[in-house]
């Protein structure tokens, strides 16, 4: 089935297909609002370790990680997060208050002042993760669970990874820009970004995880509380592994 863009292919039983499960994306539908491009990587990792990955860049990720640090170490009350955990899947907000835009936003806007940054995942078992984010300026209150009708910033980014074999997987992605819509050259801008960061993320921080999985294995690692989102993706994909080999 052919929808948004994408190209869902069922290998079961063809009576047991199920065309509502296939993940939405209408970012794709729509060139005006969101231009977009695409990418489709062959990563020699366990597709589950790219699951795990989206706060896991090497250089740019690391950046913008102690980036965060400093802007909020000196107050615990600038950070913000919401998770709602899902039977198949995961919703988590977390907002950043009141801190000067990370290097890669300023790439693309310029800012006048400190920005409210805001980051929110979907994750669809077992692989699929929507991401959205933005940066309206710094302003009064805000919910944790409520996204910005207002951005300087904002940008979606939709991640599939597909096993092809135990140590080798396909990831799609693909970025949609939300901010300078009439400018092909920030969606370009985008993609780069992006994609150097995923470019890190495959040819370095992946290579070493691969390395260590196959020695160690998922039953050793130690998950410390930020892993809280991860844990419970694990949990739901392993749930329904065990539902499928239970299955006549």
């Amino acid at each position: 089935m052919e929808k948004d863009e994408f190209i869902w292919v069922w290998i079961g039983d063809a009576d047991k297909a199920d065309a509502s499960l296939i993940v939405d994306y209408p970012y794709h539908n729509d060139y005006q609002k969101w231009p977009h491009k695409h990418e489709v990587y062959r990563v020699k990792a366990n597709y589950m370790l790219m699951v795990d990955k989206p706060d896991g860049h090497d250089a740019s990720g690391l950046r913008a990680q102690e980036h965060h640090r400093r802007q909020t170490r000196r107050s615990t009350s600038r950070r913000r997060w919401k998770s709602r955990p899902r039977k198949n899947g995961l919703h988590f907000i977390r907002w950043m208050l009141d801190c000067k835009p990370p290097p890669s936003y300023s790439k693309a806007v310029t800012f006048n002042s400190n920005v409210d940054r805001w980051q929110e995942f979907e994750f669809f078992a077992p692989g699929a993760i929507v991401q959205w984010s933005g940066a309206p300026r710094s302003g009064p209150r805000r919910a944790a669970g409520a996204r910005p009708a207002r951005r300087l910033f904002a940008a979606s980014v939709s991640t599939g990874s597909r096993p092809e074999t135990d140590g080798t997987c396909f990831y799609f992605w693909s970025t949609a820009n939300g901010y300078k819509q009439d400018d092909p050259q920030a969606t370009e801008a985008l993609f780069k970004e992006i994609g150097m960061a995923f470019d890190e993320d495959k040819t370095n921080r992946r290579k070493s995880s691969r390395r260590r999985w196959a020695r160690t294995g998922e039953e050793n690692l130690i998950d410390i509380i930020s892993d809280r989102a991860r844990v419970h993706m694990r949990r739901i994909v392993q749930r329904l592994a065990r539902e499928a080999e239970a299955a006549p």
